[in-house]
C-alpha cells in the first residue's frame, strides 16, 4: 500500500502501560509537513459540534450538609469533541436566581454543590430551609452547549432536610472506600 505525502520517518522509543504490564519497544513514526504544523493530511467526514444540553437528572439532588447539595446529571452527547467542563447553577424552586454556580471537569457527572465548590470569593451559601433546583451546562472543544443557564432543563427540587445517606447506585465509590458503616438511601 502506497502512502503519499510522507517526507520523513523517525524512530521513537515508547513505553506502554496496560493493565499493569510494562512494554518497551521501538516503532517507526512517519509524518508529513502537515502534521508538523498541526494539520492532518487525512480527510474526515466527521465534524465536531457543540455538546448537547444536559436534560436528564437520574436522581433528585439531595442536601448532604448544612450548605451543600449533591447533584447528579446524565452525561450528554459530546458531538465529536470531548466534554471538558460543566458549570452548575442553583435556583430556588420558585425560579429565583441565587448567583451561585460551580465548575467541575469532564471526569464526573456529580458535584457536591456548596461552599467548597462554588465559583465565588468568598463562596456564597445556599440558605438552609429553602428548596433548590439546578441546571447544568456542558462545554467541549467547540464551545458551550446551545442552551443557557436559565433555559436548560432544571433538576427536580431538593428536600429541606439533610440526607447524608449514600445512594447505592450513584455513590458506589464512596461506599467501597468507606472505613466506617454507611447509611444507604432508601
Amino acid at each position: 500500500m502506497a502512502v503519499r505525502g510522507l517526507r520523513a520517518a523517525h524512530q521513537r522509543r515508547i513505553t506502554v502501560i496496560s493493565f499493569g504490564v510494562l512494554c518497551l519497544g521501538l516503532f517507526s513514526l512517519a509524518f508529513s509537513d502537515a502534521f508538523a504544523v498541526g494539520k492532518s493530511p487525512m480527510k474526515t467526514n466527521i465534524e465536531a459540534g457543540l455538546p448537547e444540553t444536559v436534560t436528564s437528572f437520574p436522581t433528585t439532588p439531595r442536601r448532604v450538609g448544612e450548605y451543600t447539595y449533591r447533584v447528579y446529571w446524565d452525561i450528554p452527547d459530546d458531538n465529536g469533541s470531548r466534554i471538558s467542563d460543566y458549570v452548575i447553577y442553583a435556583f430556588t424552586c420558585e425560579g429565583e436566581e441565587t448567583s451561585n454556580l460551580a465548575y467541575t471537569g469532564a471526569g464526573t457527572n456529580m458535584i457536591d454543590f456548596g461552599p467548597g465548590t462554588e465559583d465565588h470569593d468568598p463562596p456564597l451559601r445556599l440558605t438552609p430551609g429553602i428548596s433548590y433546583k439546578f441546571t447544568v451546562r456542558s462545554r467541549n472543544g467547540i464551545g458551550w452547549d446551545e442552551g443557557g443557564w436559565k433555559s436548560n432543563k432544571a433538576s427536580p427540587c431538593t428536600n429541606l432536610e439533610i440526607n447524608d445517606c449514600l445512594d447505592p447506585v450513584y455513590d458506589q465509590f464512596d461506599i467501597a472506600v468507606a472505613t466506617e458503616p454507611v447509611t444507604l438511601c432508601q
